[in-house]
């Protein structure tokens, strides 16, 4: 099995020992043995600030600001970039386009649920084809469904 890593991120500290880190090893109950399944988990916290890398990092995560820290510096330009105009018009502009698209599928998965109504309370395929934006094939299609014809 692939190695999994799953990393919780807090807005608080979980187990309230004041680190900003904790790894949780899995043990056999009633001995010391630590299992190795390659399963791994992290519990990280921003509030706590023990001097760590980790803590510092996430100091920059939850800075309002755009980071400026040399010992970081791949994860800071990043941040700056999406904090920037830059990055942030690419990003939208890939949300908007998402945004489009599902509206288009929404709307012909509810036009074809509409359809499917109108066809089970034994409405004419004409007036369902002036009623709702579907092809004559489509409504057709729907039909045969509804009415089990194969």
């Amino acid at each position: 099995l692939p190695e999994v890593y799953i990393i919780y991120i807090s807005k608080f500290d979980v187990f309230n020992r004041g680190k900003t880190c904790y790894h949780v090893d899995r043990t056999l109950r009633g001995t010391d043995i630590v299992l190795d399944n390659g399963f791994h988990e992290i519990y990280v916290n921003t509030v706590v600030k023990d001097g760590t890398d980790i803590s510092e990092l996430m100091d920059i995560f939850m800075s309002p600001e755009i980071p400026k820290n040399d010992k970081f510096p791949e994860v800071t330009r990043t941040i700056s970039n999406i904090k920037t105009e830059r990055r942030r018009d690419s990003m939208c502009d890939i949300v908007e386009e998402y945004a489009k698209e599902y509206a288009v599928e929404y709307a012909k998965e509810e036009a074809l649920n509409a359809a499917r109504m109108l066809i089970k309370n034994d409405v004419s395929v004409d007036i369902i084809l002036k009623s709702i934006n579907l092809s004559n094939e489509e409504v057709q299609s729907l039909y045969n469904e509804v009415h089990c014809i194969v």
